[in-house]
């Protein structure tokens, strides 16, 4: 007990482990993640801070190694542009298909594992050249690939394009050298298998050069 002079001549006491011993509900479990994050509305938006000055702006934080606490918002916004679902206050435009390309290699950039699954929806929705590339290059950049998810939508990209998109294949033709020099076990195998396939028909012959070349690096590593 814990005693104290009340008024008059009274004497007030309380026990102390009431409190001590008293508990707070508990909170529900939450997840945490970088894109669980939440921003006001046109928090990263301004009149001179629009949509390809933003890209600039990420591309060179990455560069300058200074990217830091700006992930959150940065990759907030890039998935954003890539799903479309961004629209500028100021102009009501929605991204086109080279500002979608641009935000899907940048995200790849940031290197979180958890862009991963957005890459891969990006993959798997309707084909847009400009937009392909941009997600072959980001699922490069993430490195490892741990189950060949990566590999095979890479190479869907590249079968889905035609023959008529080199600029397709070559960045396909890098990112699985990418992937198989990052990966291990089968899904390494499955990268170097794909890039192998770009060195035949139907491809055209400077895709198969390209592949060639990809090859030869990956064997003089």
């Amino acid at each position: 007990m814990v005693y104290g002079a009340g008024s008059g001549w009274s004497l007030a006491a309380w026990r102390a482990e009431a409190r001590i011993l008293s508990r707070k509900d508990s909170k529900k479990n939450r997840s945490y993640g970088i894109l669980e994050l939440s921003f006001p509305a046109y928090a990263y938006m301004n009149t001179a801070d629009q949509l390809y000055s933003f890209l600039n702006r990420v591309d060179t934080a990455h560069v300058e190694g200074r990217v830091g606490d700006s992930e959150p918002l940065f990759a907030r916004w890039l998935v954003d542009i890539i799903e479309g679902s961004f629209t500028d206050p100021f102009s009501e435009k929605k991204p086109d298909s080279t500002a979608r390309g641009r935000a899907a290699s940048l995200l790849g950039r940031l290197g979180s594992e958890e862009y991963r699954p957005l890459l891969l929806a990006a993959a798997n929705g309707p084909f847009d050249e400009s937009l392909a590339i941009g997600v072959i290059h980001g699922l490069s950049g993430l490195g490892c690939d741990p189950d060949g998810e990566s590999v095979d939508a890479v190479t869907s990209l590249a079968k889905r394009s035609g023959v008529g998109r080199p600029a397709v294949h070559y960045a396909a033709c890098d990112a699985l050298l990418s992937l198989a020099r990052f990966s291990s076990g089968d899904v390494r195998d499955r990268a170097v298998r794909a890039i192998v396939s770009f060195s035949a028909d139907p491809w055209t012959e400077q895709v198969q050069k390209y592949a060639h070349k990809a090859l030869e690096t990956l064997l003089h590593q």
